[in-house]
């Protein structure tokens, strides 16, 4: 299986009586102050061409070259830039699998601020170690504990200042940076397909399409393993899923999509795209053979959906957001030995 499935959705317009309002007053203004914000501290990526992609124009966006290895740079930056002395002098702390929390941690390392981490316990062994070097104190929770941080639980004892890594004003903002270059790069692009974790990458590349009058599809892009948005959509509102743990995929897969980001989901995003953890990993193996990239299974998501027949004969735009996958799992994504990134029940369905 190469494609799970794809779901074309109808924007919904966005009014003030659907649900949140956190980003309604966001100009095109703001995303160019961000830009600036991080300039000389996250890397401005460029738009690479994938030569294998014979039948379509694909270009596919690097952010795995960033510092920290992730786009999160960019909106931790933007959003630890607007914190006040006082909040700063509490600290920050935030919930995230890692690469938000590396973009958090850096950014408040520049200002001395101290960061706190909670991360899942399924969160990745090279993400943690490089959490520790850069000063941050990690805490591992249950995925619930996790969950419910990011749906708005302080966590006892916690006096610091939570930075949220998809529902947050400047995070969003942060990330609009990157669909800004995009259509900057390539202004005739039809369709960019965003791996989706928690809605805030996908979001702020939609504003951005907004402010800058670009006509592109907005595709999101998830694996089997856990399929929040694509059911979500389909049903009309927020459903629960299976959120399958996967060594290979661990910067996308909620179990569900944050009541804040939903209205803004469903009025800018015009499909999702869902691939077999099978299809993630030939992308991963893809990209570091024709590029000469690594990135993480989530960021290859973007990769694995672009090769659907729906993209055919289209000029395309794929965000690569990360790469920070353990060298173990990747050696054993390259010699195709699933036991080595695949959960033990996956495993089984391939027997």
């Amino acid at each position: 299986m190469s494609v799970s499935d794809i779901l074309h959705h109808s924007r919904k317009p966005l009014d003030g009586g659907n649900g949140s309002a956190y980003l309604t007053d966001v100009s095109r203004l703001d995303i160019e102050q961000a830009s600036e914000a991080i300039r000389g501290r996250a890397i401005r990526t460029p738009l690479l061409p994938y030569a294998e992609a014979t039948d379509r124009s694909l270009f596919l966006k690097p952010e795995n070259l960033q510092p920290r290895g992730s786009f999160k740079i960019r909106c931790a930056l933007n959003a630890v830039s607007k914190l006040t002395p006082t909040e700063l002098s509490r600290g920050v702390y935030t919930a995230s699998t890692g690469n938000f929390a590396l973009g958090v941690a850096e950014a408040a390392r520049e200002r001395g601020a101290k960061a706190s981490v909670y991360v899942t316990e399924t969160a990745s062994s090279s993400k943690i170690e490089a959490l520790g070097k850069l000063g941050a104190k990690v805490l591992r929770v249950s995925y619930p504990e996790w969950w419910a941080i990011l749906c708005g639980d302080t966590p006892d004892a916690e006096t610091g200042t939570f930075l949220h890594p998809c529902a947050c004003r400047d995070v969003v903002v942060g990330n609009a940076t990157i669909g800004r270059e995009i259509l900057e790069d390539l202004p005739d692009v039809e369709a960019i397909l965003v791996p989706f974790g928690g809605g805030g990458l996908i979001t702020g590349i939609a504003l951005a399409c907004s402010h800058w009058g670009a006509r592109a599809k907005i595709y999101a892009c998830e694996t089997e393993a856990a399929t929040p948005l694509y059911s979500s959509l389909a049903a009309g509102k927020p459903v629960e899923v299976p959120a399958e743990s996967s060594p290979m995929v661990t910067g996308i897969g909620v179990s569900t999509v944050l009541d804040a980001n939903w209205p803004y989901l469903d009025a800018f995003v015009d499909g999702v795209v869902v691939s077999s953890l099978d299809a993630t990993a030939e992308a991963i193996r893809s990209l570091a053979k024709s590029n000469h990239l690594v990135v993480e299974g989530a960021g290859a998501a973007a990769l694995a959906a672009a090769r659907h027949p729906f993209f055919t004969g289209k000029r395309i735009a794929g965000v690569l957001t990360g790469g920070g996958i353990d060298m173990q799992v990747f050696a054993s994504v390259l010699t195709g030995d699933r036991s080595g990134y695949l959960a033990p029940a996956r495993l089984r369905d391939y027997e």
